[in-house]
Parts: C-alpha cells; sequence; structure tokens
C-alpha cells in the first residue's frame, strides 16, 4: 500500500519552505509519493492575491523535476475546510495510507481550524520545525491536548502511525524564510504574469518577420492553468514550420529562456514551443483546420488581436 504525504495551503506563494518541508517528509518517513491541495480561496489577507490558476501554476513551476504531485481535489469537491478535504480523500482513496504535512507555526492555531480535533483523528500528523515558532507551536492548545498521542521522532517511520490520533514533530534543521522573503517571491510572480502579455507583443513580431501567416492570440488567464496565453499560426509547408520554430526558439534563448526547444518534429505539421507561460502553436494548414483550437477555447479573436495594439 502507497504511503501519501499531504501538504495543503493558498501557495501563495509556492516557496521553498513548502518545497524542504515535501521533500523532508518524503526522505524520512520514506512516502511514495507527495501531493500538493491547492486551495481555491485565498485566505490571505494580502493585496491584490494571485488568482488560483496563477497559484496553481506556480505551483507546479516550483516542483518542476521534483517526486511532487499538484492536486486540484479541494477544487473538485468545492471544499472550503482541511477536514472535508481529509474525509474525501480517506473515503475515497481506500487503498492508500497518508499523512497530513504542515509548518510548526500552522500547529500554535490548529486549535481553530474547523474540526481540528477531528482532523488529529482521521489523519496522523507530521509537524516541521519552522524558524521562530517551534516554542509555541509546542505549547499550543492542541499540543497539549494531544501530548500523550506524540511519537517520539527519533527512527519514525511510517508503521510508527498505527493509530491515530498520532503526531510527531520532526527535529529537521530549522526553515528559516521570512515574511519579507515571501512577500518579495510574490511580488516576483506576479511581475512574471503580468510580462506575459509583453512576450505575447514579442512573439507576434517574431512570426510576423517569419511571415507565418494568421496569428492569433488566445487568453486563457482564469480559463486554464496551462499557460497565460496560446498563440496560433499558420505555416505555408513544414519545412516553414520547422524554420519558423527554430527561429523563434533562438530568439526566445536571447530573451532567457532556456530550453524552448520545439516539439513536433520531424512532421512539423504541428510544432509547440514552450515559452512558459505563453505557448506558441505552429500548424500547417489543413491541420489547423482539423483540430481548431480557437473554437475550442471560444476566443473572441478580434478582441484578442487588438489588445496587441498591434
Amino acid at each position: 500500500m502507497k504511503n501519501i504525504g499531504l501538504l495543503g495551503g493558498s501557495f501563495d506563494p509556492p516557496h521553498k519552505g513548502h518545497l524542504y518541508i515535501s521533500l523532508e517528509a518524503k526522505k524520512i518517513l520514506k512516502l511514495d509519493e507527495i501531493w500538493w491541495l491547492v486551495t481555491p480561496q485565498n485566505p490571505l489577507k494580502i493585496n491584490k492575491p494571485a488568482s488560483y490558476s496563477e497559484r496553481l501554476r506556480n505551483c507546479k513551476s516550483i516542483v518542476r523535476n521534483q517526486p511532487i504531485k499538484i492536486k486540484e481535489i479541494e477544487k473538485k469537491i468545492n471544499s472550503k475546510y482541511s477536514y472535508q478535504t481529509i474525509k474525501y480523500i480517506n473515503n475515497h482513496y481506500k487503498n492508500l495510507n497518508f499523512f497530513w504535512l504542515m509548518g510548526a507555526d500552522n500547529l500554535i492555531n490548529f486549535h481553530k481550524w474547523q474540526n481540528a480535533h477531528r482532523i488529529f483523528n482521521e489523519i496522523p500528523i507530521v509537524v516541521f520545525r519552522r524558524y521562530g515558532y517551534n516554542d509555541k507551536a509546542l505549547k499550543s492548545n492542541i499540543a497539549n491536548f494531544y501530548k500523550n498521542f506524540r511519537i517520539n521522532s527519533k527512527n519514525i517511520r511510517v508503521s510508527s502511525f498505527n493509530k491515530t490520533p498520532a503526531w510527531t514533530i520532526i527535529q529537521n534543521k530549522e526553515i528559516k524564510i521570512s515574511s519579507t522573503e515571501i512577500r518579495k517571491q510574490r511580488e516576483q510572480l506576479r511581475y512574471k504574469i503580468s510580462s506575459s502579455s509583453t512576450l505575447t507583443d514579442k512573439i507576434f513580431s517574431i512570426l510576423d518577420d517569419a511571415k507565418a501567416e494568421d496569428i492569433k492570440i488566445i487568453d486563457l488567464r482564469n480559463k486554464s492553468s496551462v499557460a497565460d496565453y496560446f498563440v496560433i499560426s499558420t505555416c505555408r509547408s513544414s519545412r516553414h514550420a520547422d524554420a519558423t520554430a527554430d527561429d523563434l526558439s533562438r530568439k526566445l534563448k536571447k530573451l532567457g529562456f532556456k530550453n524552448p526547444s520545439p516539439e513536433g518534429r520531424p512532421k512539423c505539421d504541428w510544432v509547440i514551443v514552450d515559452a512558459g507561460s505563453v505557448i506558441v502553436h505552429l500548424f500547417k494548414k489543413e491541420i489547423r483546420e482539423l483540430y481548431n483550437l480557437e473554437q475550442l477555447w471560444e476566443v473572441n479573436f478580434e478582441s484578442e488581436k487588438s489588445k496587441l495594439a498591434y
């Protein structure tokens, strides 16, 4: 039976603390997988909170090449509380064992969570130390209430949690990430998102110079977590699509994109170039008509094109 670690939150933004907890949990408990549960609501009291699609996309970006899966379970079941999510997961995935992961800062006010005691009786809790919060966490209401159910973290393994309630504090190297660092990262991510429309302008210009035809911009913001925009264009032939993809990739690298390698070769009837927040599709005419991405996303093309002021 697989053992899964669950890390829930708004992830606005996802940061190194989230990654650290996830990777440490996998290593120490020898978990098979880590799932991040991104809540649709953003409870943080911040200026201009990121949308759900933006937070989801940022999570997928930061866990790239990491053994972490991003799950949209809370959106699927319209969950507003962690207990509701945990109850659903335990009932829906009966062939899996789950462990709730969190930082010590969350333990301090855990008794205020909806159905806090039910959570403790529903799933094992694994807490990770965080600089500046550990003493308060150990003196917290919930830690005191369940002090007789705390498991020594030395030589701990999943079999240590043979029944609930059961919880532990891992004696990990303390997570040091300040509120200032989190705010700074949030602003950097927001700038990256806002710059997507500028990138579409540059891509439009590159494709136009390469004689690509019928260039369309599809705004995916608040519609999909795949990207902010699709840029779709028609090429006269497979050779034209191949050459245009090369030209676009070369110029994107000059803009700082590390690996914008074209996909869809050697056939080149549909070539995709991934520029992060913008994904470019280069079609032969008949293939574009066959798949008709424009109709799929139901976009008002004239409106989208006017946004470019081109």
